[in-house]
């Protein structure tokens, strides 16, 4: 993959969130026109960890962007509902992982989700961190 610029100041900014919020791993990515995911940029997650989420689990994550697009929410997170919901996802994908917790932060404009960065930590988001 060719390493732009922005790429690059993307990076840093996850880098400068992962020292703010304790996390273990950060994903940014662009939203398309079909509310899809696109052009990743990975920190802390291996490429064949993500690789995994792409070919098995992308289309079942509950966090996805096209399952708030209708709703004003910019951060969502795996509730103890979302965890019940969505038990194959959690228990298949998240914990072999090391992953316990995911907050998703949507960026938007004119209100259509056009990115997103997924906090992703290996112990629970604690209600005031959430806030």
């Amino acid at each position: 993959m060719h390493i732009t610029s922005s790429d690059a100041f993307i990076n840093s900014c996850l880098t400068t969130i992962a020292h703010l919020i304790p996390v273990s791993a950060g994903v940014f990515y662009l939203v398309n026109q079909d509310l899809r995911p696109d052009h990743y940029i990975l920190h802390g997650i291996s490429d064949k960890t993500h690789q995994q989420y792409l070919n098995h689990f992308q289309q079942i994550d509950p966090l996805n962007p096209a399952n708030f697009h209708q709703q004003d929410l910019n951060t969502v997170g795996m509730s103890p509902a979302a965890i019940a919901n969505n038990r194959h996802y959690y228990h298949d994908f998240m914990l072999p992982n090391d992953m316990r917790d995911m907050t998703e932060i949507f960026i938007r404009q004119r209100k259509r989700i056009v990115a997103g960065v997924s906090l992703i930590r290996d112990t629970p988001f604690t209600e005031l961190e959430r806030g």
